[in-house]
């Protein structure tokens, strides 16, 4: 109509040719989203995007999963890490046991052990106990060696699985106090939108009665816009928050009757 200047028009245009490079953008991102997705669940990377991960989900129809205070401790044996920590350990303890059996030589007591027997000297029950028992330490100290190699294996082993525990509790730890800050953040950002749409409507309304200038209700929806934009930017951010936790437990934060059974088992002191 005349009122605007070239100028204001052409920052304008320039306005919405930023918008659509950032659509674009994401239109970008969405599809490599999708493939990825594809992939993780086994299927051809160039299928459809509606095969990659089902139906589609309004954003506004995800809900964040609820976190139940008191998380315990055992649910983190699930992790591979540990399992992993643990196995070599257990290993290593066989190992000991091994070479604990090879220094004591196995033998049988028994009520002919003190008779005289007929294989002359060498025949003598008691000199085959007494060579059995010599044997294992005039080896040159192999036996023991490997014995003192399978202990150190084992106290080193026990250590890194000490080490798997400290990390997998920091991991945890980090994880639920990131689910905590952005929950308190998501808090304050409602209000924040609230405020920002009740703006917009007052802002609005004055503008239709004559009392308020374009600009201003052209201020008032910027900032609505903004704050959904940061609505949308923190739920991504919450359910991120969900998915470290879930990797940081090894598995989701109800566990199930089997997978408390797997606890306590694994939870048992090591023999």
């Amino acid at each position: 109509a005349g009122a605007a200047t070239a100028l204001e028009l052409a920052q304008q245009r320039g306005l919405v040719a930023a918008r659509e490079r950032e659509l674009a953008a994401m239109r970008q991102r969405v599809d490599e989203a999708l493939t990825a997705l594809a992939l993780l669940r086994g299927l051809d990377a160039m299928a459809r995007p509606g095969d990659a991960g089902g139906a589609a989900v309004p954003l506004a129809q995800l809900r964040v999963p609820p976190i139940d205070p008191g998380l315990p401790s055992q649910l983190l044996v699930r992790r591979p890490d540990i399992a992993r920590a643990e196995a070599r350990l257990a290993a290593a303890d066989q190992n000991v046991y091994a070479a604990r059996a090879a220094l004591l030589p196995s033998v049988s007591l028994n009520a002919s052990l003190g008779g005289s027997g007929s294989g002359g000297l060498f025949g003598d029950p008691v000199y085959r106990l007494a060579a059995g028992v010599a044997a294992p330490l005039f080896d040159g100290g192999r036996l023991a060696g490997e014995r003192s190699l399978a202990e150190a294996r084992r106290e080193e082993l026990l250590q890194s699985y000490r080490g798997a525990i400290a990390a997998a509790l920091a991991d945890a730890q980090t994880a639920l106090t990131g689910v905590a800050g952005l929950d308190a953040q998501a808090i304050a950002q409602a209000e924040e939108l609230n405020q920002a749409r009740r703006a917009e409507a007052l802002a609005e309304s004055r503008y239709r009665a004559g009392a308020e200038t374009l600009l201003v209700l052209l201020d008032a929806q910027r900032t609505l816009h903004e704050a959904r934009d940061r609505e949308v930017q923190l739920m991504q951010s919450r359910l991120e928050a969900r998915v470290a936790l879930y990797r940081a437990l090894g598995g989701g934060w109800r566990a199930d009757a089997e997978d408390s059974a797997l606890a306590q088992e694994r939870s048992s002191p090591l023999h």
